[in-house]
């Protein structure tokens, strides 16, 4: 067994080495034929990944849970002083109810309607299975963002004014 493996072992490199020998001629031929490998780069359909998941979209008027929240203070805002901050609270049930209230802004709209305040109340909520921070802001806005999405929303309404420290410029 050993010696048929040892011959076969030999008459291939015999036979390797004979057609190395064999010149210029020879390799070119090899360059030409069907059995040639084209190297191309994998994409993700190739390598079969499965498909990314549906981003989550957060709507305001659809069912949703808080989970957690809690104060805090931001570096975001210009304002150095935190005295406004003292005292300031949401209940979840009232966060719940401001975001019902409040509409999708745009970031020209936040900059020039809503004062940036180091007063937040930041914390996750859940609608249709998909998890969301949040981070209110006493200037009477909020953001909600997802792993793939962030969504600026602003509360313009009368009724909601109480739980803010500061109220927006008029819609």
């Amino acid at each position: 067994m050993i010696m048929k493996f040892n011959s076969a072992l030999l008459y291939i490199c015999l036979a390797v080495s004979t057609s190395c020998h064999s010149g210029k001629k020879h390799f070119s031929e090899l360059q030409k034929s069907a059995d040639t490998i084209r190297i191309q780069p994998a994409t993700r359909d190739s390598l079969n990944f499965p498909t990314a998941k549906k981003k989550a979209v957060f709507n305001n008027n659809e069912p949703f849970r808080i989970i957690h929240s809690s104060r805090g203070i931001t570096d975001q805002s210009s304002a150095k002083d935190t005295v406004d901050c003292n005292g300031w609270t949401i209940s979840n049930n009232a966060l719940a109810e401001i975001i019902k209230n409040s509409r999708s802004i745009s970031g020209t709209e936040w900059d020039l309607s809503f004062s940036v305040l180091p007063c937040i109340i930041k914390g996750q909520l859940i609608q249709n299975g998909n998890g969301f921070d949040f981070e209110v802001n006493g200037g009477s806005w909020f953001y909600l963002k997802s792993a793939d999405t962030a969504l600026i929303f602003g509360n313009f309404k009368k009724e909601d004014e109480k739980y803010f420290i500061v109220k927006p410029a008029k819609e």
